[in-house]
């Protein structure tokens, strides 16, 4: 092990900002201060024939030893195991058992610590209402930061964008389409239209002490007072909202939740409002589990009808 690896070790298995070990550092570098000091400034500090020169031949020693003492135990007492690169770390949880057994279980536990999302903000913009359809046009932005369990190492994982039984666009206007995807600002694919539901694969890799962001804006109908908007996310979430703007030119729009709890929030026109704020969501199951948020979109004038069409809306 080089001298670099050696620093690079006690930096990161040391707690520097703990006072304890600012003291013992804040002393050895006292002591060695006041030594270089005594031995420059005076003249019988280098002769052992006399009684100083003897004390600080003694006192440089013992000013070694302990240097030495101390960081030997400083090391030990201090060390994080927390600090130690992953492969360590598990390791140490299965007791720095060996074998191929080991071997093999331990990139194993790697690909199960999947990244975790921090943030989700989705932004949908009511853009235009076809009334011979009763549909909504909607373009939608969704802002995901992504973390890694393992903040210490580079980690990569495939992942998939996917819309689910959406609505299609009325006749002769333009159909849903997917603007972009992008991951760190590299775009993956280009733009596509397709009907109600699209899936795309993309791979995502998160850098040490860092995030992966990942945008997509998607603009699609939505069939108003009956189609359910609904989430179900894939991974662990720690927060997550949704914001509606409404720019139709005169009419508001009532926003009804029903999931996490029921709400009516009204959006007047070149308003917007905040309709979903939850946190800590793990992930859910279409087929078991109820979504994170579900809501409809109405317009003022026609919120008495009240009938249910249900659609999907899943993301990464």
């Amino acid at each position: 092990m080089n001298n670099s690896s050696v620093i690079d070790r006690l930096r990161r298995e040391i707690d520097w900002k703990d006072w304890r070990v600012r003291w013992v550092a804040i002393s050895i570098g006292f002591s060695t201060i006041a030594t270089i000091l005594i031995y420059y400034f005076n003249e019988e500090a280098t002769d052992v024939s006399t009684f100083w020169g003897a004390t600080f031949a003694s006192w440089v020693g013992g000013l070694i030893l302990a240097i030495t003492v101390t960081l030997v135990a400083t090391i030990a007492q201090f060390a994080r195991p927390d600090q130690e690169v992953f492969e360590a770390r598990a390791r140490n949880l299965l007791r720095k058992e060996a074998g191929a057994h080991i071997d093999y279980i331990i990139p194993a536990i790697q690909k199960l610590l999947q990244p975790y999302c921090e943030r989700v903000e989705r932004t949908m913009v009511i853009a235009e209402f076809d009334v011979p359809t009763g549909l909504f046009r909607i373009n939608q932005h969704t802002h995901n930061e992504l973390k890694s369990y393992l903040n210490d190492m580079p980690v990569t994982f495939e992942s998939k964008l996917e819309y689910a039984n959406g609505t299609p666009a009325p006749p002769g206007r333009a159909p849903c389409s997917l603007s972009f995807l992008s991951v760190d600002g590299k775009e993956i694919g280009g733009p596509e239209s397709f009907a109600d539901r699209i899936v795309r694969p993309f791979e995502m890799e998160i850098i040490p002490h860092s995030n992966c962001n990942i945008d997509h804006r998607m603009v699609c109908w939505v069939k108003e007072g009956s189609e359910e908007n609904r989430h179900f996310p894939a991974r662990f979430t720690r927060n997550l909202s949704v914001l509606i703007e409404n720019q139709l030119q005169s009419q508001s729009v009532l926003v009804r939740v029903s999931q996490p709890e029921g709400k009516e929030f009204t959006v007047r026109p070149g308003g917007s409002m905040k309709v979903v704020d939850v946190k800590e969501v793990p992930p859910r199951n279409p087929q078991t589990q109820p979504p994170v948020y579900n809501f409809t979109l109405q317009l003022i004038d026609n919120a008495e009808e009240n009938t249910t069409l249900t659609a999907e809306k899943e993301t990464t």
